[in-house]
């Protein structure tokens, strides 16, 4: 972090632009330029497709209609910043995407990009060497939100509104196509117009004024298929853990990681089962094989939780995404043969079960009720996960049975659980880490 320690010494960039520091004869020749600045720079008809015009120094992008700046502004493309603030139209057609920035090129797999997503969604997408870096849940409001992507050392950071809310691990790729403004994500669903206005461009990674890089973030290491949250490894001595699995496990893994501070590194991956259809593990080239392949490049796991998405794989209510009943024990045995072929031998699998769909609306220390008809395909599932890992010899926490015992600690939605469960959930996992860790 030595170039953005140094900068921020000089300049750091806050909401409007620049701030600066140091006497007022040492200001200017301190305080880092643009390459390129929205009103200081001409627009010309070579950066524009369709129709892009300064205004009361605001500029308009759609599908049609991009801002498009040369490649060579980022020079060697290892440190740069990208700050614009961005306004979503007071009127959204639900569905389509936009491109805010990109100098992404899809055949070489290489720059980044950020989609962004309209309400009900209303989410990005940080895309690194084409692969999905980041989802962001509640990106834009109605006034100009200011975005800042900083890279630095080829890694990149995103912030809105001087707020850190993605860092990514992966080393970005350089890429020649142009820094574009603008673009529809889906050209059968094209967006409506956006407002941008202070475009600034830096050939130097700057970061917003109170950011301390000295302080231990995870990042995300993103590949095709999957995301993961890894921290950073200081004593390559202590023993590694991944925690996968769907939103249960993102209430219990605090307390994992909490737990095994200083004394184990522990990682987090959103996912690891998306059963989408049998394609997705019996196809051609299936897509959760190179996922889990990926991930487990990133270690070698001394242990690895896995609670595999059980509660969406069958759901009811998600049947665009629903998985063939019949094909499932195949499926479940073809994916568990690939992870224990390529898994490190040190590696030990551990098997979570999926927990039940409750009644909703409980209350204080009112005892849930299981919902039995929701939860009928995920009794079914649990068996049918439990005998092919059986086959293996791979350990398993048994949620399912330990939700029954607690109905009292079921969220009021009915399928979450209160801090005290996940508590509780964490302790019968890390029972069972503890059992293979060195």
């Amino acid at each position: 972090m030595g170039r953005i320690s140094r900068l921020m010494m000089g300049a750091a960039v806050i909401c409007g632009g620049l701030s600066q520091a140091g006497s007022a004869e040492g200001e200017a020749s301190s305080s880092p330029q643009p390459v390129w600045e929205l009103g200081k720079n001409p627009i010309g008809p070579e950066l524009t497709t369709g129709t892009v015009a300064l205004k009361n120094g605001l500029i308009e992008v759609d599908g049609e209609n991009t801002l498009r700046l040369p490649a060579s502004l980022l020079g060697e493309q290892t440190d740069y910043t990208i700050e614009f603030e961005v306004k979503r139209p007071a009127k959204m057609t639900s569905g389509h995407g936009i491109v805010l920035c990109s100098n992404q090129d899809e055949t070489q797999k290489a720059g980044i990009q950020l989609n962004y997503y309209p309400p009900g969604y209303n989410a990005c997408w940080l895309m690194v060497n084409t692969n999905r870096a980041e989802e962001k849940r509640g990106f834009l409001k109605d006034g100009f939100v200011k975005i800042s992507l900083i890279v630095q050392d080829k890694q990149l950071m995103m912030f809105r509104d001087g707020m850190l809310l993605a860092t990514s691990g992966n080393a970005i790729k350089s890429s020649s196509k142009p820094l574009t403004f603008g673009g529809a994500y889906n050209t059968q669903r094209m967006p409506e117009t956006y407002t941008l206005r202070n475009i600034r461009v830096y050939n130097t990674a700057i970061t917003p004024s109170g950011f301390d890089p000295t302080v231990e973030r995870m990042r995300s290491y993103s590949g095709p298929g999957f995301k993961v949250d890894r921290v950073a490894i200081k004593d390559p001595s202590l023993p590694r853990i991944l925690v996968v699995g769907d939103s249960i496990s993102m209430g219990y893994r605090r307390y994992i990681t909490e737990h095994y501070k200083g004394k184990a590194y522990v990682d987090y991956w959103v996912g690891g089962s998306w059963l989408n259809g049998a394609n997705s593990i019996l196809g051609q080239d299936p897509a959760l094989k190179k996922a889990w392949t990926g991930v487990l490049a990133l270690g070698p796991y001394d242990a690895i939780t896995w609670n595999p998405m059980g509660l969406h794989v069958w759901n009811p209510k998600h049947v665009p995404h629903r998985s063939p009943a019949d094909k499932m024990p195949q499926m479940i045995q073809a994916l568990v043969d690939h992870i224990m072929a390529v898994k490190s031998d040190k590696t030990r699998l551990i098997w979570v079960t999926t927990t039940p769909f409750c009644m909703p609306g409980r209350k204080g220390k009112e005892v849930g009720k299981i919902d039995e008809d929701m939860s009928d395909f995920i009794v079914k599932y649990n068996a049918i996960c439990s005998g092919v890992v059986a086959k293996h010899g791979i350990p398993q926490v048994d949620l399912w049975a330990f939700a029954e015992k607690n109905l009292d600690k079921v969220g009021g939605d009915g399928v979450h659980w209160t801090g005290e469960a996940s508590k509780l959930m964490a302790d019968l996992l890390i029972q069972e880490i503890d059992k293979h860790l060195p």
